[in-house]
């Protein structure tokens, strides 16, 4: 699954490197980093429906996260990343502006990287339903005979189609 972090603290990359360490050599979980509202956009411009989970900042220079979430629920549709917002400010504006425009999850700093990494295993459930469900996209399902004849072999690929 491959996951965009969009926060100005830079030091928020070796945080996410270091607690994700094992998903990141395992191959289960890919990072990739934005220091801006701005420089995310670019990123979600030039690779369409990679990342399919973001987590942003709320309070950002130049544009918000909330700004940010606004634009991606907007323009980015089918399907829609899950975007989860994080904040040092937990207070009930910030959460109610946040859900109002579309967030799928709101977190505090510092962040529970436990807890995080649970939820999303949660989303990463909703983001495979996500792709099942939208125009363009089809899933191929199969099986292999496994040579040890113990448990069979299943896979499933998404992509999207042109057509």
């Amino acid at each position: 699954m491959k996951i965009l972090v969009v926060d100005d603290e830079k030091d928020m990359r070796t945080l996410f490197e270091q607690r994700f360490r094992k998903e990141i050599r395992d191959g289960k979980t890919d990072f990739v980093f934005a220091i801006s509202g701005e420089e995310a956009l670019s990123y979600l411009h030039q690779h369409d429906h990679e990342a399919v989970l973001i987590l942003s900042d709320i309070n950002m220079p130049g544009m918000s996260g909330l700004v940010l979430l606004q634009q991606i629920k907007q323009k980015y549709k089918a399907p829609p990343p899950i975007v989860m917002m994080i904040t040092a400010y937990g207070d009930a504006d910030n959460y109610n502006q946040a859900m109002s425009l579309g967030a799928d999850d709101f977190l505090t700093k510092p962040l529970d990287f436990t807890a995080l990494k649970e939820k999303l295993k949660t989303k990463e459930q909703i983001i495979m339903a996500r792709f099942l469900v939208s125009p363009g996209y089809f899933m191929i399902f199969g099986s292999l005979n496994n040579p040890s004849g113990r448990i069979p072999l299943y896979f499933i690929f998404f992509y999207k189609s042109d057509l």
